[in-house]
């Protein structure tokens, strides 16, 4: 049999005791109202019971009112049980519920609260996802019906086609659609142009002589300071004695000797590459002096009236040479003299060494014994 739903409205978590007797009058109102209505199954057996009374034909009518009234009593019965086991049950309930603390239930409701903002949350969130979806593909669409896609390709395949050439020697053809600037000169104004006076035809043309005449005291500086860098490199190179002569237990003993080597080295450096100046300017102006004092004879003898001579390159070349050694045994003597041929010497024979073929015995004869080379 089903059971018979009592409608009851809910109490109140901080509402009053005061209206208890109310609600259960009202109830046992609503249960009167609900003990009218009949279970389905005693319906089927009344229908059953008519059914075969009509079949029969016989009379029984006083015996059929005195079933009726007992089907009647026994279906208000059963309401009127059902009606009572749900009141208990609600009592209990109520009970239970005014038994239990406010906090539990203020912790039990702020629970529902928080399940429904968390599936409310994740509902929006699922909606917005849509959204964004749903425009994605009208901005695809769009896109699409435009025609963008296919306008890009276009111009990657125009530009494949440019690059290609007839033949590998003919020019990069360059397309003519190019937007033309919307910049146009109205008045033409002179570009500026950076210019040397050193090189402009107003200061003049350059001469050898009269730069080297005019700048001949920057020698004389620059021996001065081989000077004075061979002062200093002595010095350093005392101090770095000393610092290497310091006991063992200075804490900063190697950073001194460091710091002097790197000094003594600097100073050798800056030293060399000034003396390699000075000797390069000595050699240039003795080579310079030869070739004059050769113009000069030539000239004598062309006013004495005599042909013209043009020396060969090979004879200036000897002339020169001589003139260096005539200034070098007037600094040092024949000794100098002597030392520079044979440093002379020596690096013409490494050349020549150098261009000379391999053995392929390993520098060895058919003997066993070294070949000596040189």
């Amino acid at each position: 049999m089903s059971e018979v739903e009592d409608v009851q409205p809910k109490k109140a978590l901080y509402e009053d005791d005061s209206d208890d007797d109310v609600e259960l009058n009202d109830s046992q109102s609503e249960n009167e109202h609900v003990a009218q209505y009949v279970d389905e199954e005693d319906l089927d057996e009344d229908d059953e019971f008519e059914a075969d009374r009509q079949r029969l034909g016989g009379g029984g009518g006083a015996a059929d009112e005195d079933n009726d009234d007992v089907s009647e009593a026994s279906s208000a019965s059963s309401a009127s049980g059902s009606s009572d086991e749900d009141q208990d049950n609600s009592d209990e309930i109520e009970s239970q519920l005014n038994s239990m603390p406010l906090s539990a239930l203020a912790e039990a409701s702020s629970r529902l609260d928080s399940g429904s903002d968390k599936v409310s949350s994740e509902q929006r969130k699922a909606d917005r996802a849509q959204a964004l979806a749903r425009a994605k593909e009208e901005l695809w669409e769009k896109q699409q019906a435009k025609g963008g896609k296919k306008a890009k390709d276009g111009k990657q395949q125009e530009r494949k086609e440019l690059q290609k050439r007839a033949n590998k020697h003919a020019p990069t053809e360059i397309t003519s659609k190019k937007p033309t600037s919307r910049k146009r000169e109205v008045v033409e104004v002179d570009k500026v142009k950076s210019r040397d006076p050193r090189f402009l035809s107003l200061s003049g043309n350059f001469s050898q002589d009269l730069f080297e005449k005019s700048f001949a005291f920057l020698k004389g500086s620059v021996q001065q300071e081989v000077v004075q860098a061979k002062e200093q490199l002595k010095a350093a190179e005392l101090s770095l004695r000393r610092a290497r002569a310091l006991p063992s237990s200075t804490d900063d003993k190697q950073y001194l000797i460091a710091e002097h080597q790197n000094e003594v080295a600097r100073l050798t450096q800056d030293i060399q590459r000034m003396s390699s100046q000075v000797k390069t300017s000595q050699k240039k102006d003795i080579e310079k002096d030869a070739l004059r004092k050769i113009k000069k004879e030539e000239r004598e003898k062309r006013g004495e009236g005599k042909k013209a001579y043009f020396m060969k390159d090979s004879e200036k070349r000897k002339r020169v040479e001589e003139a260096q050694k005539e200034a070098l045994r007037a600094q040092g003597g024949n000794k100098a003299v002597k030392k520079s041929e044979e440093r002379k010497r020596k690096r013409h024979e490494g050349k020549e060494k150098k261009s000379l073929p391999w053995s392929r015995d390993g520098g060895r004869d058919s003997v066993g014994t070294k070949r000596r080379r040189g």
